[in-house]
């Protein structure tokens, strides 16, 4: 059983991905959802889950950039990953979050990423109320609001085609 520590980290770091840009959520996001793979999947074998582990390790230690830059945003990889200081757990945070992606679920936002990024947090909430405190809470509604009137989101679709804007 992996426990709760790489799903809080991926919290974390989903509450502080705003100060970089929205897309840095995918980090966080990503350690949350190789958090809820491990514990969905516990008969793989010892091996697989200390390999996924190595990546989520990879990821939380900075070794993974990709829609990250630490100059421009002012904030470290790692620091990201860093816990909040402890507080009492806030009662409404998955609704904090169900009312913010309520602002801008409406169309497709950066190929669905509010979506994405919204609903794993909930989730992982859901599951540990005790870490749901404001100050995450308010970091992970303002990474959800920076999607607020985002573009469709695009993608690309080989040499010939190229890049196709989702609208």
């Amino acid at each position: 059983m992996i426990g709760t520590t790489y799903l809080y980290k991926g919290l974390c770091a989903l509450a502080r991905a705003e100060i970089a840009n929205a897309m840095a959520g995918h980090l966080g996001a990503a350690v949350i959802a190789g958090s809820f793979f491990l514990e969905q999947h516990p008969e793989l074998d010892g091996s697989v889950h200390a390999a996924i582990e190595g990546e989520l390790d990879r990821i939380i230690g900075g070794e993974e950039s990709l829609w990250f830059d630490a100059e421009k945003s002012g904030i470290t990889i790692p620091e990201l990953f860093a816990p909040f200081p402890k507080a009492r757990p806030q009662s409404d945070g998955t609704a904090v979050l169900a009312e913010a992606l309520a602002a801008n679920i409406d169309a497709t936002r950066q190929s669905g990423h509010n979506v994405i990024f919204a609903a794993l947090a909930i989730k992982a909430l859901a599951g540990q109320p005790a870490v749901a405190t404001p100050e995450m809470v308010a970091g992970i509604r303002a990474l959800i609001a920076k999607f607020d009137g985002a573009i469709p989101g695009r993608g690309y679709y080989g040499a010939k085609t190229g890049w196709i804007t989702g609208d």
